[in-house]
Order: structure tokens, then sequence, then C-alpha cells
């Protein structure tokens, strides 16, 4: 049986339908719907769906060929180590 956190994570993929068939789905499947729907509420609260997908796009002024390693974008940078 999968933790109540993993049948809440497939609830938000859609994979245990909607309102009262989801309800029913889970209880025939032995979970406890109002924690399972607790933990939905939770990762929604917390952004979970509005998260975007992680991508890096380098700054092409740091990657660029005349790299002063003492100026960024014009400007002198001064570094303390």
């Amino acid at each position: 049986m999968k933790s109540n956190y993993d049948i809440a994570i497939e609830v938000l993929e859609g994979k245990w339908g909607n309102g009262s068939e989801r309800k029913e789905r889970l209880i025939k499947s032995g979970y406890n719907y109002d924690d399972v729907q607790g933990i939905v509420n939770a990762l929604i609260h917390d952004g979970y769906l509005n998260k975007p997908e992680q991508s890096v796009t380098p700054d092409p002024d740091i990657l660029s060929i005349d790299y002063d390693p003492q100026k960024y974008k014009g400007i002198q940078v001064n570094v303390i180590v």
C-alpha cells in the first residue's frame, strides 16, 4: 500500500478522478479520504501545481568571449576574498 503522500501526488496527477468518484475509489482502496485530501490541499496551498519546470538559460553576457572578470555588464566589480 502506498503512502498517503504518494496517493496525494497521484490525485494531483488526475489518476484518482474527481469529486465523489475520487472519494469512493480512495475509500474502496483502503485510504482515508480526509487524510489524502488534506495532503492534496496542503500541496496546492504550497504551490505544488504552480512550480515551473527547472531550466537553465545561461546569461549571454556572462559567457561572452570578451569576458573581464572584474566587470559585469560594464560595471566594475570588486570581489574581496
